[in-house]
């Protein structure tokens, strides 16, 4: 047997020898209500969800100023709280939420990445957009280190930049932007998925305010065959948000 197979089998051995440690109550009562709280925001309960997150919050005290799981909390509060129209609430604990995840290197830094993405769609909805480009790019960075260049979530955060860039009047940086993102949804989500709709329409938008409308119509038709009843939903301006 070879020294390797033997130190492996002695690890085992080792490990069965370890008893693993339960779960303490503040730990099971941390998860309840993460999950009820993620159950109450996708029945659009938000008052109730909130309620549950302020909770999970309270809770993670317990486990450490640094711990990955206060930081999960401060993020899913920060989520309800700005759905409420709450910002300037839901930006600092956001940045909390970054704060320790900046702390946490490994697996963490893929959180990292869904917090700074976060920070960079409330800061893009109030208008920063500088700072909300940067924070994009950041979390893109470790995105597609960490998942590949075309992974769907990379994706998403592609059409969050697309969006960035449109609305700070980069209109060709734009069109690019979503082209990317459009071959990537295409090849992992599938050509008829409601984010191909979405990008499309946003592309057509950038198209309209160039001017190129022969280009416009056909995107938006292909957006409208995709989703059809949401596709003029958000905005009236023959620019349409598909969320």
């Amino acid at each position: 047997m070879s020294k390797f197979l033997i130190s492996v089998l002695l690890g085992c051995v080792a490990a069965w020898g370890q008893e693993i440690e339960p779960p303490t109550s503040s730990e099971l009562g941390w998860e309840r209500a993460m999950l009820e709280g993620n159950k109450l925001r996708a029945q659009a309960r938000f008052a109730d969800a909130e309620r549950s997150f302020r909770s999970a919050v309270r809770t993670s005290e317990e486990f450490g100023v640094l711990d990955p799981r206060r930081a999960s909390s401060f993020n899913a509060l920060a989520m309800i709280v700005e759905a409420r129209g709450r910002y300037d609430e839901a930006e600092s604990l956001l940045r909390k939420a970054i704060a320790i995840w900046e702390q946490n290197p490994g697996p963490d830094r893929l959180r990292l990445a869904v917090g700074l993405n976060n920070m960079a769609n409330l800061l893009r909805a109030r208008g920063q957009y500088p700072e909300a480009e940067r924070l994009g790019l950041q979390a893109l960075k470790i995105q597609q280190t960490a998942l590949g260049q075309e992974d769907p979530t990379a994706a998403d955060t592609l059409y969050d930049l697309a969006a960035i860039q449109s609305a700070l009047g980069r209109y060709a940086e734009a069109e690019s932007t979503f082209r990317r993102t459009l071959a990537i949804q295409r090849k992992t989500v599938g050509a008829d998925h409601p984010s191909v709709a979405r990008t499309l329409s946003e592309l057509g938008y950038v198209y309209f305010v160039l001017g190129r409308y022969t280009e416009a119509e056909p995107i938006y038709r292909r957006a409208l065959a995709i989703r059809p009843e949401r596709a003029w939903a958000k905005r009236c301006r023959c620019g349409p948000y598909l969320e």
